[in-house]
């Protein structure tokens, strides 16, 4: 599995430890069956580690003491990227 994803000896530690040991519990039992209709995963498996990763990077985040990043900045970066991919297609295009 990719770094960070949870599964058994993944080298998880503290609070994703606590997550993936939470999450087996909750949807251990739940979770036997996956439809493409209603999961992106093949697996149960695969969607219990995505989801002790992505639960860990939200609480890493929750726990930063980096300073926040104001909405409007994140959103001017956002629509500079857009520009630029948009630019780069009208090039290509030509």
């Amino acid at each position: 599995m990719g770094r960070g994803r949870g599964g058994g000896g993944s080298g998880l530690r503290g609070g994703a430890r606590r997550v993936e040991t939470r999450a087996r519990l909750c949807y251990g039992l739940v979770m036997a069956k996956l439809s493409p209709i209603e999961s992106e995963f093949a697996t149960t498996e695969e969607a219990e580690a995505y989801d002790v990763w992505f639960r860990a990077k939200v609480q890493e985040a929750l726990d930063s003491t980096e300073p926040d990043v104001p909405h409007d900045v994140v959103m001017a970066g956002a629509r500079a990227i857009i520009e630029k991919h948009k630019a780069d297609a009208a090039r290509l295009a030509r």
